[in-house]
């Protein structure tokens, strides 16, 4: 966050990225970092990796789906000319107000990230860890967003390394 500060008040466009585990959500300093970050509204990218230590159920591929669909310059494109187009005309507020409604709605039924929605940013996952591709197109997506947003990756610990998978305990 610190970072992410520093360049915006040095109207630095580059991007900070903070990569935290499953782990770390147990204890309050993540909490008040994610809490003040969603405050602050600065760009800031942080990938949760969720090594099987699930703080969520795994929901599967629709919401990996949704979550890429739902960050393609498309449908942010999309979503930008209907709120343009709601509040040019009368009583396109409270539209506009339904609307966001009904996507939280949608995202909160088929994501587990109405947690960091309410810390005010942008969640994105579960994302399938492994599957390079699709992982990439979603990363692709997420660099066009602007705000905090929080990443969700699962992984399984040790993976590539049989005896780790097995016993991700032991070699933790």
């Amino acid at each position: 966050l610190g970072m992410a500060v520093g360049k915006s008040l040095a109207r630095d466009r580059s991007r900070v990225i903070a990569v935290i585990g499953d782990g770390s959500m147990t204890a309050g300093l993540a909490f008040e970092g994610l809490n003040q970050a969603g405050d602050l509204d600065r760009d800031l990218i942080v990938v949760l990796n969720d090594n099987e230590m699930s703080i969520s159920p795994n929901v599967g591929a629709l919401s990996s789906f949704l979550s890429r669909k739902l960050t393609s310059k498309r449908f942010q494109n999309f979503k930008r000319e209907i709120e343009s187009v709601l509040r040019s005309v009368p009583g396109g507020e409270s539209m506009l107000q339904i609307a966001k409604r009904g996507e939280e709605s949608l995202k909160g039924f088929f994501t587990p990230g109405m947690l960091f929605e309410a810390l005010k940013f942008e969640y994105v996952g579960p994302l399938e860890g492994h599957r390079l591709p699709s992982l990439i197109e979603s990363f692709e997506n997420i660099r066009r967003l602007e705000g905090p947003i929080l990443v969700h990756v699962l992984t399984t610990k040790g993976k590539g390394y049989r005896p780790a998978e097995c016993d991700p305990t032991r070699f933790h």
